[in-house]
């Protein structure tokens, strides 16, 4: 299978926004993205339609991870009153951008159909403040794109968002030190990788995460057959990464080529594709797609937990 193949955005906003602070330009994004081990675990909710199959590990905690990992030291501030809030981010983009996030998406009014994107957390880039306007970027698209000062507070409010327990969060790179070895960032990611689908499976997530997602289906007919399209999506895009992992950990010798995980992982993208496929042709999913998929996590779970890899 071509890992180099494009298959869509493989990152998150959250790679994204970090990367326009700076000091990765001796990392690929999809790099930085295995070491946020966002790539590797599944979880299901049906809470909100849009975000039906999502990864165990919250991006935004997955940039701190990754951050950690490359020497970065990478500062999370959040607070509830929005003065206090206007005053640091202003003071910190004196010397240099900050990312704002979890914001939630459905309140971006500059985004096309803002509204179906309706709690769904999302991280910008502010790097400027001028004239009264701070100038973002977003990963949706818009480069050097600028918001009214008096709009800034009402999209950067996230008091609904799950993820976080506070309104306004910032952060920010407070200095680098020097980038460990290549070989010893895969051998951290390959741990983290291990951590999150032994979690995921011990909250009766993982594989686990495919048999609720079934039920969930079965119950609500297609209400959610939009939402899965997109979610399955970017599942593909993860699992892409996870072989981009094993590609990067075999070049510098930290695994054998493993055959039996290739295998595994390239089976659950084709099923994923199916499904899609399903879909967008307007069919009736049938239950042994998803227990396909639930099979192979399962599988993939075991390999990890062994330590098969590492």
């Amino acid at each position: 299978m071509d890992i180099n193949r494009y298959c869509g955005n493989f990152t998150y906003c959250a790679t994204y926004a970090l990367f326009d602070l700076g000091h990765t330009d001796d990392i690929s994004m999809n790099k930085f993205e295995i070491l946020t081990s966002v790539p590797f675990g599944v979880v299901h909710s049906n809470e909100y339609a849009h975000r039906i199959l999502s990864p165990y590990c919250d991006p935004g905690k997955g940039v701190a991870k990754a951050a950690q990992i490359m020497g970065i030291q990478l500062i999370s501030w959040e607070t509830e009153d929005p003065v206090e809030a206007y005053c640091l981010l202003t003071e910190r983009l004196l010397t240099g951008p900050v990312v704002l996030g979890p914001v939630n998406m459905g309140k971006l009014n500059y985004l096309a159909k803002p509204g179906i994107y309706e709690n769904v957390p999302h991280y910008i880039t502010v790097y400027k403040h001028e004239n009264a306007r701070f100038y973002i970027n977003d990963s949706e698209g818009l480069i050097g794109y600028y918001i009214p000062e008096d709009v800034i507070m009402k999209f950067w409010d996230a008091s609904e968002l799950y993820e976080t327990n506070y309104s306004y969060n910032l952060k920010y790179i407070l200095k680098k030190e020097e980038m460990p070895r290549e070989e010893d960032m895969i051998y951290r990611a390959l741990l983290n990788a291990k951590e999150n689908f032994h979690q995921a499976i011990a909250k009766g997530e993982g594989p686990e995460a495919f048999k609720r997602l079934w039920a969930t289906l079965s119950m609500s007919g297609r209400r959610y057959y939009n939402n899965l399209f997109f979610d399955m999506e970017i599942f593909i895009q993860r699992k892409y990464l996870l072989l981009e992992t094993l590609e990067w950990a075999y070049k510098k010798s930290i695994i054998k080529r493993n055959k039996e995980v290739i295998n595994i992982v390239s089976q659950q993208i084709h099923t994923a594709a199916e499904i899609n496929s399903c879909i967008r042709h307007k069919q009736v999913l049938d239950q042994k797609e998803l227990y396909e998929l639930y099979r192979k996590e399962d599988e993939l779970t075991i390999v990890f937990q062994e330590g098969g890899l590492i």
